[in-house]
């Protein structure tokens, strides 16, 4: 049996997922799948990675430094999030808190990460092979957010965040041969997408990525569809949705210290739940 884990990321959000990480870490409970979107590819590499309290860090500690993200530099270069910091300076070998990709490689298990092609907007899944110690690029194009930040490019093409293509993307999961998976969903499980706000500013901003803005413009019909197949494969026993009950005021780009230790913590104490489930199946 194939069992696996999803997480569709959420910016600042992500910080639950890694409570939820350290619990699984700390209980030495593994996957054969795993599969990210956004911020939710880069929490699951360190997760697969056997890093506990790395994710954590980037939470509780670099979020909160000037060249990590800001309006400043949204305003100077376009990009809110400085996501070559991230996942260059910070992540990269040699850096200060490295992402150890041969340690995720060693593990013999399966890792995809989502972005979506900015000038088509289909979704790209990127793969294990796709990763060096000293280049983590992939990082940066599915956590692009557009108007947030620039297209990033890996290759020959430009990519924004896999959630305007593919927010839940459970589907992939299965056509991959997944019997049974968790999906992390860092928002509460049960909350669906509203319409975009301000789509004449938006529409405006993506001129020149007219299918990125229609994905966007559309997006909340994509996810709740999403949302609603995920419930029945639930209903099914298939899946697990795991989730905070609130976010305690936190937003995808807002920063709040005592808030993210609040998350932290509901990741953490729910990583229990993800236990239970995973032994459900092999009783």
């Amino acid at each position: 049996m194939k069992i696996g884990i999803i997480d569709i990321g959420g910016g600042t959000k992500g910080v639950y997922s890694a409570g939820l990480y350290d619990y699984l870490i700390d209980r030495h409970i593994t996957f054969d799948y795993y599969l990210g979107v956004s911020a939710g590819a880069a929490n699951l590499a360190s997760y697969l990675a056997g890093q506990r309290g790395r994710t954590a860090n980037f939470y509780l500690d670099y979020a909160f430094r000037k060249e990590y993200m800001g309006f400043r530099d949204w305003l100077s270069d376009g990009n809110f999030f400085n996501l070559g910091y991230v996942y260059g300076t910070l992540s990269v070998e040699g850096g200060e808190d490295p992402l150890d990709v041969r340690a995720m490689k060693a593990s013999g298990k399966e890792f995809q990460a989502v972005a979506t092609d900015a000038m088509t907007g289909q979704p790209h899944y990127f793969g294990m092979d796709d990763y060096t110690p000293t280049d983590l690029s992939v990082f940066c194009a599915t956590c692009c957010i557009p108007v947030a930040c620039r297209p990033q490019r890996v290759g020959d093409r430009f990519y924004f965040d896999g959630g305007v293509s593919n927010p839940i993307p459970w589907k992939h999961a299965l056509n991959d041969g997944v019997d049974k998976m968790v999906v992390v969903l860092n928002r509460p499980i049960d909350e669906t997408k509203n319409v975009e706000k301000h789509l004449k500013w938006l529409r405006n901003r993506l001129r020149d990525y007219p299918v990125i803005f229609k994905r966007i413009a559309m997006r909340h019909v994509l996810y709740n569809s999403e949302l609603d197949g995920l419930i029945n494969l639930e209903k099914k026993g298939i899946a697990l949705r795991v989730g905070p009950d609130n976010l305690e005021g936190v937003t995808t780009l807002k920063r709040d210290k005592e808030a993210f230790a609040k998350l932290y913590n509901k990741g953490y104490d729910d990583g229990v739940k993800v236990e239970k489930f995973l032994s459900s199946i092999k009783e």
